[in-house]
C-alpha cells in the first residue's frame, strides 16, 4: 500500500468517529494539497509524509488530540497565512500532543507571508509538540517556531536545526502576544540544535511573560539580532548553550533588550560576536524606550566591530562577563539617563577608545582582568561622574594600573590576591573625594608587631611602609 493510500485510510477511519478529520482533495496519486484539519478528540498515527499547496500540513482547531507522525511535512504557498507546517489554533485547542519524526519545510512563492514551521496561536494552551528533525522556511514575516496571541503553558521541543531564509521579519523562535491585557505566558521552547536566520534568531516580542527559551546550539543572524526582548515583556528566561553571532550585514545588536522590557534573564554559555557596526549588547534605545532590571550572564568573550555593551535610557540592569571584551570603540558605555547599572568583567578588555564611559549616575564597574584602551584614551572616563562604585583587581601584577580621568568614584575597592597581585588606580585630572575599601575575597595580613591601631572615625595618615590596623565594624583584617 503506497503512502497516499495509507494516509487516506487513516483519514477515513477517523471520519467514522464523532470528530471531523479530513484531507482535502486527495482524489488521486498526483494530488499535493493533502493537509489534515482536526477539530475533535482523536488519537492518530500518520506513517507517511504530508505535502500541501496553499494548505497547512497539520491544522488543529479544537479538542485534545494525540498525533504520531513518521514522515516529513512540506507546504508550498503563494497566499498569505495559507501554508504552515503545524498549526494549533484557538482557545478550544488544548492539551494536544504531537510527536513527529521528520523534517518540516515551508516554501513561499512571491510575497506570501506567515508560512511558519510550527505555530501555536489564539489562546491555544497546554499543548505539547516534540519534533525530531529540522525546520526550514523561506519567505517574509514568518518563524520557525512561534507562540503568540495569548497562548499559554505550551511546550515545544525540537531536536534539530532551524534554518530561515527570507527578506524581512524571518525569525527563528518567537513568543509574543497582542497587548498588556492578553499576555502569552508560561511557555517553553527548547531547540537542541543550531538556529540560522535572516532576522532575529530568538525573539521575545510584544507582551510575553514568564516564558523560557532554551537553545542547545549556536544562534546566528545575517540581518537582525541573535536575541531580542522588547515591548513590555517581563520575567522571561533565554538560555543559549552555544555562541551568538551577528554577521557584517546585520542591522541590530547581537543581544537587545528594549521598549519597556523588564526583569528578564539571558544566560549565554558561549561567546557573543558582533561583526556589524552595532553594539554586541544593547539596553534600551536612544529614542523613548527603556529597559530596566534585566540581567545578562555570558561565560565567554564579547567581540564587537563597534561597542561592547551600551546602556540607553535604562536603569538597574546587570551584565556579568566571565570572559573578556574586545571592542573597536568603547567596551562599555551608558548615556546620561542610564542609572544604577552594574557591569562585571572577569577577563581582559581591549578597546579602541575609552573602555568605560558612564554619563548617568550610581553605576557600578567591577574589573578583574587587564584593560587596554585606545591611544590617548583612558580605561575609565568618569568626567560625568557616572561611576559610583569601582572594584579593581587590575594593576600591580601586570604593571598596568587601571587609568581614570574625571571625577573619582564615591567608593573604590581593590582586591588583593597577594603581595605581588592587587588592584592599582592611576588618576589623571581627578576631581573629588574617594572612600577606599578592600574586597572581602582579598588575601591580606597585618604584621603582629609594630602596628598602630586606628578607630573607624580617624583620618589615616600612616608613615610610609608602616603597617596599621583599622578597628571598625565589619570583617576583621587579620
Amino acid at each position: 500500500m503506497n503512502n497516499l493510500k495509507k494516509l487516506k485510510l487513516l483519514v477515513a477511519s477517523a471520519l467514522l468517529s464523532s470528530t471531523s478529520v479530513y484531507a482535502d482533495d486527495c482524489t488521486d496519486t498526483s494530488a499535493t494539497n493533502c493537509g489534515i484539519t482536526i477539530s475533535g478528540n482523536q488519537t492518530i498515527d500518520i506513517d507517511s509524509s504530508i505535502s500541501t499547496t496553499d494548505e497547512k500540513g497539520i491544522n488543529i482547531t479544537n479538542g485534545s488530540n494525540t498525533l504520531t507522525i513518521d514522515g516529513n511535512i512540506t507546504t508550498t504557498t503563494g497566499t498569505e497565512n495559507a501554508a504552515m507546517g503545524i498549526r494549533i489554533n484557538s482557545v478550544n485547542a488544548e492539551n494536544n500532543i504531537i510527536n513527529m519524526t521528520g523534517d518540516i519545510e515551508t516554501i513561499t512563492n512571491g510575497s506570501a507571508t506567515s508560512a511558519n514551521g510550527i505555530a501555536v496561536t489564539n489562546s491555544a494552551s497546554n499543548n505539547t509538540v516534540n519534533i525530531t528533525g529540522n525546520i526550514s522556511t523561506s519567505g517574509n514575516t514568518l518563524s520557525g517556531i512561534v507562540i503568540r496571541s495569548s497562548a499559554d503553558n505550551n511546550n515545544i521541543t525540537l531536536t534539530g536545526d532551524i534554518n530561515i531564509n527570507g527578506a524581512t521579519n524571518a525569525y527563528g523562535v518567537r513568543i509574543l502576544s497582542k497587548d498588556a491585557a492578553n499576555l502569552s505566558s508560561d511557555n517553553v521552547i527548547t531547540v537542541n540544535g543550531n538556529i540560522n536566520t535572516v532576522w532575529h534568531s530568538i525573539d521575545i516580542g510584544d507582551y510575553a511573560k514568564d516564558n523560557n527559551i532554551v537553545v542547545n546550539g549556536n544562534a546566528q543572524s545575517t540581518g537582525g539580532g541573535a536575541v531580542k526582548i522588547s515591548v513590555g515583556s517581563t520575567n522571561n528566561v533565554v538560555e543559549v548553550n552555544g555562541n551568538l553571532t551577528t554577521t557584517a550585514t546585520s542591522g541590530s545588536p547581537t543581544i537587545q533588550i528594549f521598549n519597556q522590557a523588564t526583569d528578564n534573564l539571558i544566560i549565554i554559555d558561549g561567546n557573543v560576536t558582533q561583526l556589524a557596526t552595532q553594539a554586541a549588547i544593547n539596553f534600551g534605545s536612544a529614542v523613548d524606550t527603556t529597559s530596566n532590571d534585566n540581567t545578562i550572564s555570558i561565560s565567554g568573550q564579547i567581540t564587537s566591530a563597534q561597542d561592547g555593551i551600551v546602556f540607553s535610557r535604562s536603569d538597574h540592569n546587570e551584565v556579568f562577563v566571565s570572559g573578556g571584551i574586545n571592542a573597536v570603540r568603547n567596551a562599555v558605555s551608558a548615556d546620561a539617563i542610564s542609572d544604577n547599572n552594574t557591569v562585571s568583567v572577569s577577563g581582559n578588555i581591549t578597546s579602541g577608545r575609552d573602555s568605560f564611559i558612564f554619563l548617568g549616575s550610581n553605576n557600578t564597574v567591577n574589573v578583574n582582568g587587564t584593560v587596554t584602551s585606545g591611544a590617548g584614551f583612558f580605561d575609565i572616563n568618569n568626567t560625568s561622574g557616572g561611576i559610583t562604585n569601582l572594584y579593581n583587581n587590575e594593576g600591580f601584577a601586570t604593571s598596568n594600573p587601571l587609568t581614570l580621568t574625571g571625577k573619582l568614584p564615591t567608593n573604590y575597592f581593590i582586591t588583593i590576591d597577594s603581595t605581588s597581585d592587587y588592584g592599582q588606580l592611576a588618576v589623571t585630572n581627578g576631581v573629588g573625594n574617594i572612600n577606599f575599601g578592600i574586597t572581602e575575597e582579598s588575601v591580606i595580613g597585618v604584621p603582629t608587631s609594630n602596628y598602630t591601631s586606628y578607630g573607624d572615625e580617624t583620618t589615616l595618615n600612616p608613615a610610609a611602609s608602616s603597617p596599621y590596623k583599622i578597628e571598625a565594624a565589619g570583617k576583621d583584617i587579620t
